[in-house]
């Protein structure tokens, strides 16, 4: 029982951040849709460059991104395609009656 109350209240929670996530984030892809529907060009959010904002400000010179038609700059691209090249581990997840087994035994 513990167990089942357990999953029931992972999915909800799931379920409740998914939905916060979404609204959340809607406006700002209604805006990108928008944008691209008027004029068929990629959508820049000029507010990222507000000097209140930590980032971009918070980066080094030479990694902030600056508004430009043409998106980031070639040094500023390789630094996403360096992470992207980044070897990661596997995540292995736990097995929940293992766990629980283990738990009861110590």
């Amino acid at each position: 029982n513990l167990e089942l109350g357990c999953i029931l209240i992972e999915k909800a929670a799931t379920e409740k951040a998914m939905r916060d996530i979404d609204e959340a984030l809607d406006p700002m892809i209604q805006a990108r849709k928008k944008s691209r529907e008027r004029n068929g060009e990629p959508y820049f959010d000029m507010s990222i460059f507000n000097t209140q904002n930590l980032y971009p400000n918070g980066l080094p010179e030479h990694l902030r991104p600056k508004p430009s038609p043409t998106g980031l700059e070639p040094h500023q691209l390789r630094v996403y395609e360096a992470f992207q090249r980044m070897p990661r581990q596997p995540v292995i997840p736990a097995n929940r009656s293992t766990l629980a087994g283990q738990q009861r035994v110590g």
